[in-house]
């Protein structure tokens, strides 16, 4: 029975992963920044099962030490979820360096920093599999979210490129373009294809199982956007605001 580490596990699909691989059977380590949520679940769904770190992606510090906190606990995984993401943006909002800096500060280094910590180790048993959660985001940018689209499109493209230069030693890359789903930071979304959490979890769970490569929920969407690649991007954004916008914006 494989063992599971998960990133942005106190609330929303990161939560619902930890708790449906759990009732599955598997042990669990997860992290995330708000310890109390961390300890609720955990009291949910037992020390046995689900082990914790507070840990703040953004920092190097904070990783190595869950690493090796993990290490000194036996604590080995077979597969890396990683799934901790932010979207502070707003349409309208300005654009800043600092801003679009932190974004990819979590989205993107936050999820690759894991990958350079567990490469060595799944090299050497010759068997290992990483999950980025990316997003639909990845294939067209849009005037909504500058830093996001950015952030996760670099991070499918890294997962792309993991997959050739890794190819012959037994790891997985899998990578998740994920719609709107009703929790988490897409719980304000009135996209007419958004997900519930528990259809997220299970698609990506699912994915995870069959190890697959890249793979796109809901996968309507993805052919909608590619036919309108035809739009300027003027006009691409504007539609997007208009029909999949975010009820508080």
């Amino acid at each position: 029975m494989p063992s599971y580490f998960v990133t942005g596990v106190s609330s929303g699909i990161g939560r619902g992963m930890v708790r449906e691989l759990v009732r599955r059977g598997h042990r669990v380590w997860g992290i995330a920044r708000r310890e109390d949520h961390l300890l609720e679940l955990q009291k949910t769904l037992g020390k046995d099962c689900f082990s914790f770190s507070v840990c703040d992606v953004e920092q190097d510090e904070q990783v190595r030490s869950t690493a090796a906190r993990m290490e000194e606990s036996g604590f080995r995984p077979d597969v890396v979820i990683l799934n901790a993401g932010i979207n502070p943006e707003r349409l309208g909002s300005p654009f800043t360096s600092d801003g679009f800096e932190e974004v990819v500060r979590v989205n993107l280094f936050g999820a690759m920093r894991w990958v350079d910590i567990f490469m060595s180790n799944f090299r050497e048993r010759g068997a290992g599999h990483f999950v980025a959660i990316s997003s639909l985001a990845a294939f067209r940018g849009d005037a909504r979210w500058i830093a996001y689209c950015a952030s996760k499109a670099a991070l499918t493209r890294a997962f792309e490129a993991l997959r050739g230069r890794y190819s012959r030693d037994g790891i997985t890359f899998t990578t998740i373009h994920l719609g709107a789903v009703d929790t988490g930071m897409g719980s304000g979304s009135s996209s007419w294809f958004r997900l519930t959490s528990e259809q997220a979890v299970y698609r990506i769970l699912a994915a995870v199982d069959r190890r697959a490569l890249s793979v796109t929920m809901p996968r309507l969407l993805r052919l909608i956007l590619e036919a309108m690649r035809i739009l300027p991007d003027a006009i691409f954004s504007r539609i997007v605001a208009g029909a999949f916008t975010d009820k508080d914006e």
